[in-house]
């Protein structure tokens, strides 16, 4: 039996200092329809999602910060430098979003948390990082969810507003 959702407002407000906060969420996916991803090995170790241009049909991946560029220099964050890869070939990656979420069904994964500063400002980067879990039920809720959504945020590792 699954427990009681709890409806949030608009904007959930966290204790600070009082540990770890949940928060549940029940979602309806449909997996089907979403794309499959494109991904591309880029050497030995690493694997980056491609992304396709609509207008020119071409792929490429984002550099990742840090790294030199095809003329030698470093790119700063504030580059976003776009690696077009000129040939999607049998070598490349498919893999569909059911098959992702088969994979990361009820794993623990870091997201980002930004601070919102009211009216209509963020904080420029992270102040911290909770834990989501995306669980898929065996069968739909009473309103057809499909799925819960957890968030977990340690308080006591927030930053004091």
């Amino acid at each position: 039996m699954l427990p009681e959702l709890t409806q949030f407002e608009d904007t959930v407000h966290l204790i600070n200092d009082s540990g770890i906060q949940f928060l549940d969420f029940a979602v309806k996916l449909d997996l089907r329809n979403e794309p499959a991803g494109r991904f591309a090995k880029m050497g030995n170790t690493l694997i980056a999602r491609l992304l396709q241009n609509q207008e020119t049909k071409q792929y490429f991946h984002f550099g990742p910060v840090g790294t030199a560029n095809q003329s030698g220099e470093r790119l700063a964050q504030a580059q976003a430098q776009e690696r077009l890869v000129s040939e999607v070939d049998d070598e490349d990656l498919t893999l569909g979003m059911q098959s992702s979420f088969k994979l990361l069904d009820g794993l623990w994964l870091p997201a980002p948390v930004f601070r919102f500063l009211p009216p209509e400002r963020y904080d420029e980067g992270p102040t911290n990082w909770a834990r989501v879990r995306l669980i898929e039920l065996e069968q739909p809720d009473v309103d057809g969810n499909t799925h819960r959504l957890t968030l977990a945020f340690d308080t006591r590792a927030m930053a004091s507003a």
